[in-house]
């Protein structure tokens, strides 16, 4: 409704400018401030809006490349009969997940690229601006699927069949907008709208 009066405003001035000949006076100065200043207002206003726009559009695009990625290394584990593992790029502590992602065959099962493991494929990094994080230590280091397609996590320092989450968090933390990954014991993979998980949230 505001743009609208501002667009009716602007027209109104350069009908303003038309004598009865039909020939065009120009804009005096003050006229041309106005201009400026009711463009410049149109900005501000619809400035957010786009913001918010690219923001679900990275949201929606990290949380289905993660997701999507976990799909291609079950399906490998199954095809292949070994274990395939999805680790982070990143090491040490904190959210490593966003720093990207690798699958790989995973003969020995130790959750590192070693010996005659083969790469399956390799992901870049995120927005830094995003933050992509295991709810807890059992997914931290890597997400392994077994030869029957199980998740595969760290629970009590040893590699088990675990369920568990990936959340990703937008640059506003926002719990309604953020996504969580979650990975069952019967290897079903679902990416789920919001971060708060049993009342807990997750983003903030």
């Amino acid at each position: 409704m505001i743009i609208g009066k501002l667009i009716k405003i602007s027209h109104k001035m350069v009908a303003h400018q038309m004598n009865d000949n039909n020939k065009c006076l120009g804009f005096t100065l003050i006229e041309m401030l106005v201009t400026v200043a009711i463009a410049g207002i149109l900005l501000a206003i619809s400035t957010p809006y786009f913001t918010e726009i690219i923001t679900n559009n990275k949201t929606q695009s990290y949380s289905s490349e993660l997701s999507m990625a976990l799909f291609l290394a079950q399906n490998e584990a199954i095809k292949r009969g070994v274990q395939v593992t999805v680790k982070p790029n990143a090491t040490g502590t904190g959210y490593k997940w966003q720093g990207g992602w690798t699958i790989f065959s995973d003969n020995n099962g130790n959750g590192t690229q070693d010996g005659t493991d083969e790469l399956i494929q390799s992901y870049a990094d995120v927005d830094s601006a995003y933050t992509l994080k295991s709810k807890d230590s059992v997914f931290a280091s890597y997400v392994g699927f077994s030869a029957t397609g199980s998740p595969l996590g760290i629970v009590s320092g040893v590699q088990a069949v675990s369920d568990g989450y990936l959340v990703l968090c937008r640059p506003d933390s926002d719990n309604n907008l953020s996504r969580i990954l979650s990975l069952t014991f019967a290897g079903n993979i679902r990416v789920s709208k919001g971060s708060v998980l049993s009342g807990v949230s997750l983003c903030q």
